[in-house]
């Protein structure tokens, strides 16, 4: 694994005393620039956000699915398909959406996190500009239960 070490420098002060700002600060300080690696790919992140109609957007959350302390990630926008990815604690994910095996959602946007029935683990809401809305309940294991029809959210229409 590289390391990469970043050294901070001093400040321009003229500049800070001049333009006052943050942005002019990070502008005319003399800090080098950081090497930037792509390691998407090699992490399983090989993903893509896709439009299907222009003006529609895309979801993405961070929340720890599997009680395990790291941040799991669950999109919206890849071809109608809400896909789960598992993190494995060292920034490394897997797909986990054929375990999960979610519903197809027509231009999926939103997605929130949460625990409505209280059991301890984060159930996620997905929202769509066009198809109904749907609350998946967490099983545990990244298993799954669309109950989305007892609670009332079947109800086609746009994202809130």
């Amino acid at each position: 694994m590289q390391q990469i070490r970043v050294r901070a420098t001093t400040l321009a002060l003229p500049c800070i005393a001049l333009l006052g700002t943050f942005f002019s600060v990070s502008i005319c300080g003399q800090t080098p620039p950081v090497p930037y690696v792509d390691e998407a790919v090699i992490r399983g992140l090989d993903f893509q956000f896709l439009i299907g109609s222009p003006g529609l957007g895309q979801g993405f959350a961070a929340v720890d699915l599997d009680q395990d302390g790291d941040a799991d990630l669950v999109l919206t926008g890849v071809a109608d398909l809400v896909q789960f990815l598992e993190n494995d604690g060292n920034g490394y994910f897997t797909n986990r959406t054929d375990v999960v095996n979610p519903p197809v959602i027509a231009n999926a946007g939103a997605i929130a996190a949460g625990d409505p029935d209280g059991d301890g683990d984060l159930d996620i809401l997905i929202m769509s500009w066009t198809d109904n809305n749907y609350l998946l309940r967490n099983d545990g294991g990244f298993q799954f239960t669309d109950i989305s029809q007892q609670v009332g959210l079947d109800l086609p229409g746009k994202s809130v």
